[in-house]
């Protein structure tokens, strides 16, 4: 049974994904504000008025020293639409969370993927020692931040890179920026 299950690639990729987004969102359940501090909130909390409003483009000088009062633009304008979609099905908090815990399985999937396309021995084994490897880097991945979409393509984008596959690096930088 095990080696049938494994033998299917979309089964095997698809468990690969829920091991590492259920380690996430168990620790994001677990953890609350003591750990990840407010901050990602703010995220959440623009994601939410874009989706009240629906104006996909809204950029407003928040706080009178914050740098959308000089600056009017949105670094994390992609973010904040994909919270959005989250925060309108999850609410505002669970929404955050289930969102980081996607992006941060979707990096160790990605890294996965790029293991198996280099056809390297054992990658489910390079890719747990790539989990357990750096405490800063989890501490990263635990973040609910905009960073965890940089993190999460970066794998993707060397792959693009070595294999030469330049169109769909093009089409996936139009996509990321």
């Amino acid at each position: 049974m095990r080696s049938i299950l494994f033998k299917n690639k979309i089964i095997r990729h698809c468990l690969i994904f829920l091991v590492f987004f259920s380690i996430f969102f168990l620790i994001h359940l677990s953890a609350g504000d003591v750990f990840f501090g407010v901050d990602p909130y703010y995220h959440a909390k623009h994601s939410l008025l874009i989706g009240q409003t629906k104006n996909l483009t809204l950029v407003e000088p928040w706080l009178e020293f914050h740098f959308f009062n000089y600056a009017l633009v949105d670094p994390w304008w992609g973010y904040h639409l994909l919270l959005a979609v989250f925060i309108y099905f999850f609410g505002s908090f669970l929404g955050a969370k289930i969102l980081s815990a996607i992006l941060a399985a979707l990096a160790f999937l990605i890294f996965y993927f790029v293991l198996n396309k280099f056809k390297a021995s054992k990658p489910f084994f390079w890719t747990f020692l790539f989990f357990c490897s750096s405490s800063l880097l989890q501490y990263r991945l635990i973040l609910e931040r905009p960073h965890l979409l940089a993190m999460s393509v970066s794998p993707l984008v060397f792959f693009l890179i070595v294999k030469k596959k330049y169109y769909w690096l093009f089409f996936l930088s139009l996509i990321y920026s």
